[in-house]
């Protein structure tokens, strides 16, 4: 859930220097700027940074200050940042603006990075599959179209690796739902409660125990400022087109004015609302950040009528929540919290083959969850860093007969 950078500091003569203070500033950062000082060859290591953009200042006595702005530092990624210091006063400064190279030579990991800025720009559903999808190599059982298949998990491939193998971790620790083939998760995660994902295909990192999809999503973790965002999305069956005349509705066995799957994707009405808001519990020592999420889809199933000529329905509700408290007990000791209720409705769940069925033979099914991740992160010396974490995922997976459904049927 935290990314690396590091660099070598040199002079005018590419003489390696020692001795050099190297800060690092962030509003990603809790607890302040972190500050380290150059080896005797010259090297500077910050560990455990969270994703964000970074400030670097590189001072020395005799040597012009040196500023580097807008470093982005990216989960899972070493970002490195050398550095030429020129004679003169630390009175004088010299600021360089622009990203470093973003090409990680330190790993040998296939992944790729999605901060919150892009998936937010992006005109698609934002959820894990979808995210992954984006990636090279990746590929889906389905399309989302709009949010169309947002509801229900589907399928993810890489490199020709199983299904089975796809792993959902929330900040680093594995969420899977151990039921069915494994690679499966019992909550539909919510993208305003994520910093960044990030996807592994291939040539994973230790932790990872399989070799399929790896999916690390990062929780956003506040600030010294309240903020929060709210947003709204909404479409319905007027917002779609119709190319079916009435003779094609014949055949297909619909009433006059009933929407007709063979048109498309039939939604009869879909809406999401979400809101977050973040701050800070005590300034550079504890923050908090929550979200909450209400999303609907209902849509109509293909090929499903009921006995008076209208399209079975299926039609879902998601609710979902999501709470984290984050510690800096000290400038190398950090601790968090994170819990993620949930609720998923669908009231009238077909399982394949029985898809063309009408309503009444369906099952309700609620899917009621829960989840927490703890996290204790140490650095300890230089070279060493201690990070453990315990998390659990439980819930209830129901299915029940629809009111309407009596002894005889």
């Amino acid at each position: 859930m935290t990314g690396t950078m590091a660099g070598t500091v040199k002079d005018s003569q590419a003489a390696v220097m020692p001795g050099v203070t190297v800060t690092a500033t962030s509003d990603a950062l809790i607890g302040g700027p972190r500050t380290v000082v150059t080896n005797e060859t010259g090297a500077y290591q910050f560990t455990t940074l969270p994703p964000g953009v970074f400030q670097l200042t590189f001072g020395l006595s005799g040597f012009v200050t040196l500023k580097r702005e807008g470093v982005v530092v990216q989960v899972a990624q070493n970002t490195r940042v050398d550095a030429e210091l020129q004679v003169g006063s630390l009175e004088e400064s010299l600021t360089v603006t622009g990203q470093p190279p973003v090409v990680d030579v330190l790993s040998t990991t296939t992944q790729t990075n999605i901060p919150k800025d892009m998936f937010e720009a992006i005109p698609t559903s934002r959820n894990p599959w979808v995210m992954a999808g984006l990636v090279a190599g990746v590929v889906t059982a389905r399309l989302d179209v709009g949010g169309t298949q947002a509801m229900q998990q589907y399928a993810l491939e890489a490199y020709g690796s199983a299904d089975s193998q796809k792993t959902f971790s929330v900040d680093g620790l594995k969420m899977n739902w151990s039921g069915a083939s494994g690679g499966s998760t019992n909550q539909y995660y919510s993208s305003e409660m994520f910093d960044e994902y990030n996807m592994q295909t291939a040539s994973g990192t230790s932790e990872i125990d399989a070799g399929g999809v790896y999916m690390n999503m990062v929780t956003r973790s506040g600030g010294n400022t309240f903020k929060g965002d709210y947003g709204v999305l909404f479409m319905n069956d007027k917002l779609q087109g119709d190319n079916v005349d009435d003779a094609l509705r014949q055949r297909l066995n619909l009433a006059p004015g009933v929407p007709a799957a063979a048109a498309g994707n039939p939604i009869d009405k879909s809406y999401d609302w979400s809101a977050t808001l973040g701050g800070p519990i005590l300034r550079d020592k504890v923050w908090f950040f929550s979200s909450f999420r209400w999303f609907r889809l209902d849509q109509f199933q293909i090929g499903a009528v009921n006995p008076d000529g209208s399209l079975g329905i299926d039609d879902n509700r998601i609710r979902a929540g999501m709470g984290k408290v984050t510690y800096q007990a000290t400038t190398n000791t950090k601790l968090s919290y994170l819990m993620i209720p949930h609720l998923k409705e669908r009231f009238h769940r077909r399982n394949s083959p029985f898809l063309a069925i009408p309503d009444k033979a369906t099952v309700n099914n609620p899917l009621d969850t829960n989840s927490f991740v703890a996290k204790y992160n140490q650095v300890v010396g230089k070279s060493m860093l201690v990070d453990i974490s315990f998390g659990r995922v439980w819930g209830i997976f129901a299915n029940h007969y629809q009111p309407e459904v009596g002894p005889g049927d």
